[in-house]
């Protein structure tokens, strides 16, 4: 993220959790802190997740969770929505808005998540979205590849962390 944001001052970022029973908008908190940059947006990102996972109702409804899946598509719906609302009330006639979602996820795909994910790249897709996705995961993301591929975006699987810090600064994500 931080090296997202240091390649232009015109970068924004957002983040979104997906979690077992939802997915949160996890940052900035408010409309005047998306200018904030780096320093302040990934400390104000870490308190946010400290604060989450400190939570009581929270962690009851972690627990209450025994799947194991997440919630991509509420995640990727949400993130949707925001670039098109960020869009609306930024939008000048001169710029063109490159608009990207990156998805990073660990478990498994939620066959349940199937009718929200379509939807939401189809949304992606009319608004020229791009969607990429990394897999941390031993077994691929059917869903995932094709959030990529319908898009235009980048799938790529591993488990390795210097792999992932090679492919977002290889494909130009910083």
């Amino acid at each position: 993220i931080n090296a997202h944001l240091l390649q232009s001052s015109n970068n924004e970022v957002a983040v979104y959790g997906s979690f077992p029973h939802e997915a949160l908008f996890l940052g900035p908190k408010n409309d005047e802190a998306i200018g904030l940059k780096f320093t302040t947006f990934s400390s104000n990102l870490m308190k946010s997740i400290e604060d989450l996972y400190s939570d009581e109702k929270f962690q009851e409804a972690m627990a209450s969770e025994s799947k194991g899946y997440s919630k991509i598509g509420s995640a990727l719906k949400k993130s949707s929505c925001f670039i098109n609302s960020w869009n609306l009330k930024n939008y000048r006639p001169d710029v063109t808005l490159n608009s990207r979602i990156m998805i990073f996820q660990a478990s498994s795909d939620n066959n349940d998540d199937y009718y929200s994910v379509v939807n939401s790249i189809f949304a992606c897709q009319k608004n020229s979205v791009v969607i990429d996705s990394i897999m941390f995961n031993k077994q691929d993301s059917i869903l995932l590849q094709q959030c990529s591929y319908l898009t235009n975006g980048i799938y790529t699987k591993t488990l390795d962390r210097e792999e992932i810090v090679n492919f977002l600064f290889m494909d130009n994500y910083c």
